[in-house]
């Protein structure tokens, strides 16, 4: 331990020599020590327990130091983490002035910027520790103050001491069985998305054991820096980026703020929780203050070349492998802090973004580009000159992007973002592994990052341009590294081998074995399996799916649809299970996430509203009775799928509303897939387009839900005409359409909620 330190080992947050005799022997019992004799033994037996283990954490991987400029870091290196929600009194309010101050010596650049971003990233796994799995909100107060004040005094071995022997009483985390509880708890603290993942009854995704085979496998995920080679690399005048302007303030960070979404990275903060310090009435002064540096800091670091060193910190990860099966899936989870500044730039450099990658790269800033380009190719499918589609895929896209090549040439692409990327790209970022263990990226984006994705789409304009003016006869569109090119069947081939040897230069490496061509007249198969037999490409007449869509014959768009539906067949069961015990958690599961599977499918899919009424009759017949306790009427059912404004529950009837909803998508579309299909790669819609297509969409949509009341008024007794009007009111359905979070106080249990809707209706 260090001549001179003082420890406190503590057990549940209590010091050991307050325990009880009986806490004493649980304590040791957990530990496989030896539980008789005296309460002095016991404890003494106990402490040197704890105490030789947080010696082996200081000897071994708990503390890490680092070199830079004279100036030494300690970084904890805490093997797990239970946060604690910092309390809205005094203690939360001095952790929210402690991280902006940390944050404010990295934009003041004062004495303390070159280690200022690593504090503020491991402050909140030191200081918002639980104190036990079961400690409440008094003694949480009571721990940050404690944590704090010993902060301030320098007293750090104290503050490690303390987080080392909370770490060492962590047990593992044993998973409930209970389907219902552990749906509705994840609702109520807003993740949707993890809910929704409990309906599927497939085992694979889940995080593998960390061994050799697996790390082999994520170093290969994550490949060393490629050559460079000249002629990827564009030439030409670089303005001077020194006087950019950079809209953003602390207004822009708070909208940015309250679209967060995701898991913590290293520094334990998840968009929860930074939701919480940044929006939250009880830190009105402290969120505003945070939110101003940053503002700061985002423009610092979009309009400044900074020391990487001084980033380290920002642009780490935490790496997970994914069981894929078969292969691993390596998922990066970055800084929320660094999610919430992409979001304010991407925000701002949005017009660049599109303008850098016009039409024909859709991932990038365009609305609806995905549904943008399927429109456009399954238009481009029925011309008379198309024998076939190719639908090209790239091995390990994201990580082997030509990390270096991408930079340079993005200067010259897309100036104004230049320098907030190179800032978070120049130097490889450490990639902190679940299980234990540490990788760098030196290739590629970084996942989940907003500027990730527009950022990968640039660097690949160099080769879809190339390939534009190479092959003007085949018509092409990307999403992202997904590649898709239709024409005649000897173009097809030229384009394909010129992709796969132009791609290597920019780290773009097709996978052709995982690539397909799609022929629209089975008569021509024999021809293109001729035309691409020295390639390892699968060759189909029947079809295929294109970025979430189906390309191909009606009989493989009817397989693919009904194959879908099964699935969401099984899941709504799931979903109607849960709602039995818990209704609210369900209903808005439901409406807030898990009814747009459906919509995607109707609005890019032709002539499959039929195919969905196996959905419908599980909705009808299962899943509204569940929620209300009793069966439902024909009349009930076309009430309940009213917008919730016009008195409805928003759940929709997806039979009905799916060729609606498919001419609403190709209207909100039809500017940029025109452009699609005429390959302007230097155009974008007209904004006078894009605006009057969106006050259509809204039109028809406001029309059509007056029609559909209208419908359900004239049926309707003066009794429940008199309810519905009521429901309609301005306010009324407020309710309805917040989810049910817990910490809001939104929850309600399955009888309250079963009586509200027996109110409204």
């Amino acid at each position: 331990m260090g001549s001179g330190t003082v420890f406190f080992p503590l057990i549940d947050g209590k010091n050991i020599d307050d325990l009880k005799v009986v806490d004493l022997k649980k304590a040791l019992g957990l530990r496989g020590l030896k539980k008789s004799g005296l309460k002095g033994e016991l404890k003494e037996r106990l402490r040197q327990d704890i105490i030789s283990h947080s010696v082996e954490s200081l000897s071994d991987t708990s503390i890490s130091s680092e070199e830079h400029n004279g100036t030494s870091t300690i970084l904890p290196n805490l093997p797990s983490f239970k946060p604690i929600n910092h309390s809205s009194g005094k203690a939360g309010k001095e952790f929210i002035k402690l991280q902006s101050q940390w944050l404010s010596k990295f934009n003041n650049e004062d004495s303390f910027m070159g280690i200022s971003l690593k504090v503020f990233m491991t402050l909140p796994m030191i200081l918002l520790q639980k104190p036990s799995v079961s400690s409440k909100a008094k003694e949480h107060s009571q721990a940050l103050s404690r944590r704090i004040k010993w902060l301030k005094d320098g007293e750090l071995q104290r503050l490690l001491s303390e987080c080392r022997s909370i770490q060492h009483q962590l047990r593992p985390k044993t998973s409930s069985d209970n389907l219902s509880k552990t749906f509705a708890k994840l609702i109520m603290m807003g993740n949707v998305n993890a809910a929704l993942r409990l309906l599927s009854e497939e085992s694979d995704g889940c995080v593998l054991p960390l061994s050799e085979e697996v790390l082999r496998n994520l170093q290969e995920k994550h490949p060393a820096p490629a050559d460079i080679q000249p002629s990827s690399l564009l030439h030409g005048p670089i303005i001077d980026l020194r006087n950019i302007s950079i809209a953003v303030d602390e207004q822009t960070i708070l909208t940015a703020a309250k679209t967060l979404k995701g898991a913590a990275g290293p520094s334990g903060l998840d968009a929860n929780q930074y939701i919480r310090m940044l929006c939250s009435k009880q830190f009105h002064r402290e969120g505003k203050c945070l939110r101003e540096q940053i503002a700061l800091f985002a423009v610092k670091i979009a309009t400044e070349s900074l020391d990487p060193f001084c980033l380290e910190a920002y642009v780490a990860n935490r790496l997970i492998p994914l069981d894929k099966s078969p292969g691993i899936r390596p998922i990066g989870i970055g800084e929320i802090m660094r999610r919430l500044v992409g979001k304010a730039l991407t925000k701002e450099f949005k017009q660049d973004f599109k303008e850098a990658t016009g039409p024909i790269q859709v991932c990038a800033g365009h609305e609806a580009g995905a549904e943008a380009a399927i429109h456009a190719m399954q238009q481009v499918w029925e011309e008379k000159n198309t024998e076939g589609i190719l639908l090209i895929d790239a091995s390990n896209a994201f990580n082997s992007l030509n990390r270096q090549v991408a930079l340079h040439n993005i200067l010259l692409l897309c100036p104004r973002p230049a320098i907030s990327i190179i800032n978070t790209y120049r130097n490889p970022a450490r990639l902190f592994i679940v299980g234990g263990g540490e990788l760098r990226s030196q290739e590629g984006t970084t996942q989940g990052e907003p500027l990730a994705m527009p950022f990968y789409a640039i660097s690949v304009m160099v080769l879809i341009s190339f390939l534009h003016d190479a092959y003007d006869m085949v018509k092409q569109v990307w999403f992202a590294d997904n590649s898709t090119a239709a024409g005649k069947l000897r173009a097809l081939l030229a384009f394909f081998e010129m992709l796969i040897s132009e791609g290597v230069k920019y780290g773009y490496h097709v996978n052709s074995g995982k690539s397909w061509l799609v022929i629209k007249n089975p008569c021509d198969i024999e021809r293109a399996t001729e035309l691409f037999k020295s390639h390892d490409i699968k060759i189909t007449s029947d079809g295929h799916r294109l970025l979430g869509a189906v390309i191909g014959s009606t009989c493989f768009r009817e397989e693919y649809v009904n194959s879908k539906v099964s699935t969401w067949c099984t899941e709504l069961e799931n979903l109607c299970s849960i709602a039995k015990s818990q209704p609210h958690a369900a209903y808005a599961a439901f409406v807030q996430g898990y009814k747009h599977k459906f919509t995607f499918y109707i609005r890019t899919i032709p002539n499959v509203a039929h195919l969905f009424q196996p959905v419908e009759e599980i909705i009808c017949s299962k899943f509204l009775p569940t929620i209300f306790g009793q069966d439902i009427s024909q009349l009930d059912r076309e009430t309940y799928a009213l917008p919730i404004r016009n008195g409805g529950l928003g759940i929709p009837r997806i039979p009905e509303d799916a060729d609606f909803e498919r001419n609403t998508s190709k209207l909100l579309c039809g500017p940029l897939s025109a452009l699609i299909i005429i390959q302007a790669c230097n155009q974008l819609p007209q904004h006078d387009e894009i605006t009057n297509a969106k006050s259509q969409v809204r039109s028809l949509r406001v029309e059509r839900a007056t029609t559909s009341s209208l419908s359900v008024d004239i049926q309707l007794s003066q009794e429940q005409h008199r309810t519905i009007s009521l429901a309609r009111d301005k306010g009324a359905s407020g309710w309805l359409n917040v989810l049910p979070l817990q910490e809001e106080g939104f929850c309600l249990n399955k009888e309250e909620f079963r009586d509200a809707l027996a109110l409204r209706y």
